[in-house]
């Protein structure tokens, strides 16, 4: 047992004097200035690494800047009224434009309604050879000769003039006598 406790020492110390040489020869014993230098290659990395994400940072708030000023320049009351004015204008063109189209559509209509009015004007039927024959007591039209009594004034409205008259005789409608 006692052999046995001897070899387990040995290769005990083996082991510890094999770590011992390794960490001995690492260049970090051997070269202190390597971790300065590994350290200071770093710091130089971050530093170039800083520097460009503060020109970055420094560009975009150019840019973000850039588009407020624009943005406010958009809003200032001289630009928003030069806006108003030019929208203003269009709509007051339209609108003319709308209103000068209305007015010659009613016109259209109104010419037609009026001419279709002179059609059926009572005026009209005068000049194709008609009368018109009321009482002339009350205006009313006659439609039928026994509507005018004898003796009765009547009032015959012509495409030009009209003519007074006397009933003499109402007759069946064939024809009654005027003075």
């Amino acid at each position: 047992a006692h052999d046995h406790l001897g070899r387990a020492l040995d290769r005990a110390l083996g082991t510890r004097l094999e770590r011992f040489e390794r960490v001995a020869g690492a260049r970090v014993l051997r070269d202190p200035r390597w971790i300065l230098g590994d350290r200071l290659e770093r710091l130089t990395a971050a530093a170039a690494h800083l520097r460009a994400a503060a020109r970055a940072c420094g560009e975009v708030a150019r840019a973000r800047r850039g588009e407020l000023a624009r943005r406010l320049e958009r809003q200032h009351p001289a630009a928003r009224l030069e806006r108003a004015g030019a929208r203003t204008r269009e709509l007051a063109a339209r609108l003319g434009g709308a209103a000068e189209h209305a007015l010659e559509a009613r016109a259209r209509r109104a010419d037609v309604a009026g001419t279709s009015l002179q059609a059926l004007s009572p005026l009209a039927v005068l000049e194709r050879g008609y009368s018109i024959t009321t009482l002339a007591a009350t205006g009313r039209a006659l439609r039928r000769a026994e509507d005018a009594p004898a003796g009765a004034v009547l009032s015959t409205r012509l495409a030009h003039g009209t003519v007074r008259s006397t009933v003499h005789d109402a007759g069946d409608g064939e024809r009654g006598e005027e003075s």
